[in-house]
């Protein structure tokens, strides 16, 4: 769904949390038994939840979409080595999907809740004159209520090559490769950490990954550590159909392109605030079938959408 940004609705999932909460043990445990230069930090949990609404939008052939959402996100980062660093999160989402009068879809909702649970890592290695290496592998879930949790995988990596002219001057190229439901998606995408003035920045807002590139936002920075911005992001989610639903074991497609304005601050040190509010716009919405040939395609409305996000750090 296109709305990656702003994430997913009040049942969370914590089954997934505590099946792989003993990976994440392991590798803190793994980290800890390898001889750490000075001055490297220490490994740090953080997490962060993240609600959301996406309002009501037409859609194309009749009828309107609406969707409200929560995100939980719970992860670690680190040392792992000489200049090198490392991080694994796990993120459970929910969404209450809702069409109204859907007769695009032959009057029946095409489907309905949706959950994304996963695991994400990425290793970091500085290497010589500024240049900075990374691989992020991730698997992830997408399945509407009631389908198979192995149905539904999506998995691959998002790579990047980056350079520091400065501290807070850093330019470079990333890809990602997954292999999603329907078939295999790539693509390429600029790493953009710039300050072009003390107030004025641009840079990736989102994190790149199986729903897409990161990006761009151009920001301001004002008083009392609050940051000002204005961004947009591509974004494509593909989710796994129950066996009982009037798509039988399809596909569900949703995209288009988030526009959005940002203010976040960190509070402290172990806490931040973002909020967001801004539109979709050129969404659609596709049924296919198990192999991902299309079966109906509808264009989607300029959908408003509002959400916060509170960072922790502990």
């Amino acid at each position: 769904m296109p709305r990656h940004a702003f994430l997913t609705a009040l049942n969370m999932r914590w089954s997934a949390v505590a099946v792989l909460a003993p990976v994440m043990c392991f590798v803190i445990a793994a980290s800890a038994a390898e001889p750490q230069e000075s001055g490297q930090g220490r490994w740090q949990w953080f997490g962060a939840v993240t609600p959301a609404y996406f309002g009501s939008a037409d859609v194309g052939g009749g009828g309107a979409y609406e969707s409200r959402i929560v995100a939980l996100h719970l992860g670690t980062s680190g040392p792992v080595g000489p200049r090198t660093r490392a991080d694994l999160t796990l993120g459970d989402s929910y969404s209450d999907n809702r069409f109204e009068t859907p007769t695009a879809f032959g009057a029946t909702a095409p489907w309905g809740d949706m959950e994304r649970v996963g695991v994400s890592a990425s290793v970091m290695q500085t290497v010589d004159h500024g240049w900075i290496l990374s691989i992020g592998p991730s698997v992830d879930s997408f399945r509407e209520k009631g389908a198979g949790l192995g149905d539904a995988l999506t998995y691959g990596a998002v790579l990047s090559a980056t350079k520091a002219f400065a501290e807070d001057r850093v330019l470079g190229l990333g890809a990602g490769l997954f292999r999603q439901l329907e078939g295999a998606q790539t693509f390429v995408f600029p790493v953009v950490e710039w300050a072009l003035t003390e107030q004025w920045r641009i840079s990736n807002p989102l994190p790149a990954g199986p729903t897409g590139p990161a990006g761009l936002e151009l920001s301001y920075r004002v008083h009392h550590g609050w940051t000002l911005g204005v961004g947009g992001a591509y974004r494509e989610v593909l989710f796994r159909l129950r066996d009982d639903g009037p798509f039988s074991d399809g596909i569900a497609k949703e995209n288009g392109v988030i526009t959005f304005l940002h203010a976040g601050t960190g509070a402290g040190e172990r806490v931040g605030i973002d909020v967001y509010a801004g539109a979709v716009i050129n969404g659609e919405l596709e049924v296919q079938d198990r192999n991902g040939n299309a079966l109906i395609t509808q264009d989607l409305g300029t959908a408003p959408i509002i959400g916060a996000t509170l960072k922790l750090v502990f």
